[in-house]
């Protein structure tokens, strides 16, 4: 009886330890260091780096994303961010080009009394080349909700459209677990060449990449 019990205390360990990897494997970007209590955050390149994920836009210029101090009337409760360039696509990497699944991430309209519910299209890749995509419509009131995804596994990127009318975005729940151990990301292309284009084919079409600033002159701009 006190060997069956050692038993169970030793499996009782094993799988606490277990979950306790995976939950250290689990990644949810929450952009807190881009909190302030001013008006905006803009971000002076193209990228945004977080807990070894890139985020990357089609437009490469400056000031593309940004995120809404405190001050800011389109704050929705927590710092987020957003492609602040009308008509881009927004890209998520690893750094290291390893795989991941996309969980969950928070949407909020960009702007507080923005008319029009933001309806997003997803296009994962994944590193046996197959694709996943979906599409989400917030309820086009001012605030975050989550969007659950499904199937959004083994990937190498996942991209999403910024139109009108615009969002912005918040806790990017991700998972590595099971991939961590896996050494094939010396294979997945840089994002700015054959996946770059494969993303811009799928979710690009019909789209007029006019790369255009959310304008200083609006009450509700971002810059």
């Amino acid at each position: 009886m006190k060997k069956l019990s050692m038993a169970v205390a030793g499996l009782a360990f094993i799988a606490v330890g277990s979950l306790g990897v995976e939950k250290a494997q689990a990644v949810v970007i929450d952009f807190q260091s881009l909190e302030t209590n001013e008006y905006v955050n803009l971000i002076p390149t193209a990228t945004y780096k977080e807990d070894g994920f890139i985020f990357s836009s089609s437009d490469s210029r400056g000031n593309v994303f940004a995120s809404f101090g405190k001050q800011n009337p389109n704050y929705a409760g927590s710092a987020a961010l957003a492609n602040n360039s009308f008509s881009a696509i927004t890209t998520l990497m690893k750094e290291d080009r390893g795989a991941f699944d996309l969980v969950s991430m928070d949407f909020s309209e960009l702007f507080m009394g923005q008319q029009g519910k933001p309806v997003i299209d997803f296009f994962g890749i994944r590193k046996d080349m197959t694709t996943v995509a979906t599409r989400f419509t917030l309820d086009g009131n001012f605030g975050f909700q989550t969007l659950e995804f499904t199937d959004f596994s083994n990937l190498m990127a996942v991209s999403w459209n910024q139109t009108e009318p615009l969002h912005q975005f918040d806790n990017v729940a991700l998972d590595t677990s099971r991939y961590d151990n896996q050494e094939e990301a010396a294979a997945v292309p840089e994002p700015t060449s054959a996946l770059g284009l494969v993303v811009l084919g799928a979710l690009g079409a019909g789209l007029t990449l006019k790369g255009r600033k959310i304008e200083k002159s609006r009450d509700s701009s971002i810059n």
